[in-house]
């Protein structure tokens, strides 16, 4: 004997069973379309040719229209290579960065080793750059217009061939002050604080890569110790003092070693802080400028004695 089927709601239409339904009455959840009940235990067909084959721990259901379901494997892929900067695609292009940033250095380096060799050990060179020390100043004025430039306007820096050429004038008139302030120093103070200079900014780099200990958290104190060496510079200039100069040279080195660890971590990214992989040409002028202000406040101290 058949089971005894529901008795539809008030205002029920047979020739409507199947399609919309009246406004404003809510359709039965007991009741199936054309006044039905829906079959209990009955697997909706799935289309045919569209069929999914089963194994071993598949989730059961229909997916020939929605295809399977992500599993754990599939979601930590997807984490690990689009979301944020953790994944192998991140590694790679830190790489590429890395590689981009430390060549552009090299060159800067370089270029800026062989003026103040020139100035340094080509006498009619030192006699003229001692003489005409009106140019030193037109070119400490083009550095610190073009480094404006470069670190407060990003579309410069990030624009090819427009940061390139900038960056080189930067370099050039840098370079320029060096084989200037080296010529003012005897060669082997000189040779003294560019092999020193060397070392120490190689052990920094090499111990900025492995340390755990992050530096990038720090530049709050940094920004501080800044302008202490800022006023104790001052300071030094009108109470012009031997022994004050070395102890500020002394200061000054051991902070710019500060920030030459700040910015090689921030250039290898891992850190609460990171540079971006379009920063290159930033990245390469400040490591330039801490190797630079390294470099001068090591002369400072081994040629404190002399006049």
């Amino acid at each position: 004997m058949a089971a005894p089927q529901p008795p539809p709601y008030p205002g029920f239409r047979h020739d409507l069973a199947g399609g919309q339904f009246p406004a404003g009455q809510p359709y039965p959840a007991q009741q199936y379309p054309a006044g039905q009940p829906y079959p209990q235990g009955q697997q909706f067909p799935k289309p045919p040719g569209q069929e999914y084959p089963s194994a071993p721990g598949d989730p059961p259901g229909n997916y020939a229209a929605y295809g399977m379901p992500p599993t754990v494997q599939d979601l930590s892929f997807k984490e690990e290579s689009i979301s944020g900067w953790t994944g192998f695609s991140d590694k790679a292009i830190r790489a590429v960065f890395v590689r981009k940033v430390y060549f552009i250095l090299m060159i800067q380096l370089l270029f800026s080793l062989a003026v103040i060799s020139l100035f340094v050990f080509e006498r009619r060179v030192k006699l003229f750059v001692r003489k005409n020390i009106f140019v030193y100043y037109i070119s400490y004025a083009i550095f610190l217009g073009v480094y404006i430039a470069l670190a407060c306007c990003g579309n410069l820096r990030r624009k090819y061939p427009t940061n390139m050429i900038l960056l080189s004038i930067f370099t050039m008139s840098m370079s320029y002050m060096l084989g200037t302030i080296s010529s003012f120093y005897n060669t082997d103070v000189v040779l003294m604080a560019v092999g020193i200079c060397a070392a120490v900014c190689l052990a920094v780099s090499v111990f900025s890569f492995h340390t755990k200990f992050d530096f990038t958290s720090c530049g709050g104190i940094l920004f501080i110790l800044v302008w202490v060496l800022f006023l104790f510079g001052i300071l030094t200039i009108f109470t012009y003092n031997r022994i004050m100069t070395t102890i500020y040279a002394g200061c000054g080195a051991l902070l710019f070693v500060l920030f030459l660890a700040y910015d090689t971590q921030m250039l290898m990214g891992g850190k609460k802080h990171e540079l971006s992989p379009e920063e290159h040409v930033f990245a390469a002028m400040q490591i330039y400028l801490d190797i630079v202000y390294i470099f001068m406040f090591l002369l400072t101290i081994l040629g404190s004695g002399e006049k």
